[in-house]
């Protein structure tokens, strides 16, 4: 498997519109990781929440890429990505507010609203150790309270007037 970094800078300047371009994340073992997905919403909360989103493609990280090649989801993860320079100066850079997730949704996020598009390539393909440092610690419940706080995070920016159903969501689930 050969990471092609040169051909995944020719797309992203071939295309004016493409603001962030990344290719497909592998697991250690060679399965897909998922690296994508739909920016969060009260769909994607219920499915995130209950951790249906595992098993059903409608949640905030899609699992797979059903569409072939090419995607172009809401957001991409930040492990490996190509962002154009002039990206920088109208979004913003990533928001340090966040600990150890959802800053790149939250970059997406502001990248989408100036209108730019984001691609996922799923030929071109390289290795991460997705949570290597995080997995170390061996505290999931540490991670997820992490993943919950950014979330709220994001709800509070973005859509402050929906918190209320966050934290339905977030009691109901047992969420913390």
């Amino acid at each position: 498997m050969i990471f092609k970094l040169s051909e995944l800078l020719e797309i992203l300047k071939s295309n004016s519109k493409i603001a962030i371009i990344a290719p497909q994340l592998l697991n250690s073992d060679g399965s897909i990781q998922p690296s994508f997905g739909n920016f969060p919403s009260i769909t994607t909360m219920i499915f995130y929440l209950s951790r249906l989103d595992k098993i059903l493609p409608w949640g905030m990280v899609a699992h797979t890429n059903r569409n072939g090649d090419v995607v172009f989801p809401d957001w991409i993860s930040g492990a490996c990505i190509l962002i154009k320079k002039e990206v920088f100066g109208k979004v913003g850079l990533f928001d340090e507010h966040y600990f150890m997730g959802i800053e790149d949704i939250d970059f997406c996020y502001r990248v989408r609203l100036a209108s730019y598009g984001i691609m996922h390539i799923t030929r071109i393909k390289i290795l991460h150790y997705h949570q290597y440092t995080s997995k170390k610690l061996n505290k999931k419940s540490m991670i997820i309270r992490t993943e919950n706080r950014s979330l709220k995070y994001f709800y509070r920016k973005f859509y402050p007037k929906a918190m209320i159903r966050y934290y339905i969501f977030s009691f109901l689930v047992g969420a913390k």
